[in-house]
């Protein structure tokens, strides 16, 4: 690789390309020019955008056809995203901010992701799960829910995940405000379990163990909450929140120590 291409731009594209499984700064010259497509989508633009470009794909928070989902994005598709996410200047087009895991940005991103409704891609079932659902009743609608909070909530799932090892995650910085509509809830409270069934009734994915974190925030009210919720992200980002503008991870970052 060229001695002029920064650590952090390599840093980026190496976790791009290790997320797909695909080696990445090989010798020979077919990588070399493969890798060379990459640096040249990137000339000109802020490695907080790139970073932004690589978290989003990885988070499956771009629309791509469904045959090229699960592999590596060309240079060209990559080029062509960071540019959507740029305005003319290559600036990013909205100011980013750290949210601590489980803290209220935090979980004003997470339940923006997921009062947006589960991903449209969302996997089909297991031939099991779906001859369940087939049946109808209670019992289908579990499976029905179990699926889709374990399936159709990419994005979000990522957040979670990052959480459960003390990463937090970037968020569009007019999402701000919204801290006020949420509240603390220990861990051992009742409200905590409340939360939870929640969840499930929803179909949503539920939070991870919080380590040594005692409390996580949620939105005030409860149910009564949640709607309100909604409408005050529609009008925060004037448009319906969705995984490329609300949580548009750079890979969420470590938390601060």
């Amino acid at each position: 690789m060229s001695e002029d291409v920064s650590i952090g731009l390599k840093e980026h594209l190496t976790t791009l390309f290790a997320s797909y499984d695909v080696p990445f700064g090989q010798a020979g010259d077919a990588a070399a020019a493969k890798v060379a497509g990459y640096i040249m989508a990137c000339k000109g633009r802020s490695l907080d955008l790139v970073g932004r470009a690589v978290g989003e794909f990885i988070a499956g928070a771009v629309d791509r056809p469904a045959n090229r989902r699960f592999k590596l994005p060309t240079s060209e598709e990559f080029g062509a995203h960071i540019k959507l996410l740029a305005n003319g200047d290559g600036s990013v087009a909205n100011p980013r901010i750290y949210a601590p895991p489980f803290g209220p940005l935090w979980g004003v991103n997470l339940y923006a992701l997921l009062l947006n409704g589960p991903d449209k891609s969302m996997p089909a079932p297991s031939r099991f799960v779906a001859a369940e659902i087939a049946k109808g009743g209670a019992s289908a609608e579990r499976y029905r829910l179990e699926h889709q909070a374990n399936n159709g909530f990419k994005a979000a799932t990522f957040v979670l995940q990052d959480a459960a090892d003390a990463k937090g995650c970037t968020v569009d910085e007019r999402m701000q405000p919204l801290v006020a509509m949420f509240e603390p809830v220990p861990a051992e409270a009742t409200a905590f379990s409340e939360w939870k069934i929640i969840h499930v009734e929803r179909g949503w994915p539920w939070l991870p163990h919080l380590g040594k974190q005692r409390v996580a925030y949620f939105p005030k009210e409860g149910r009564e909450g949640l709607e309100r919720l909604r409408l005050a992200i529609v009008e925060m980002l004037a448009g319906p929140p969705d995984p490329k503008t609300v949580c548009g991870t750079t890979k969420c970052v470590s938390a601060p120590v």
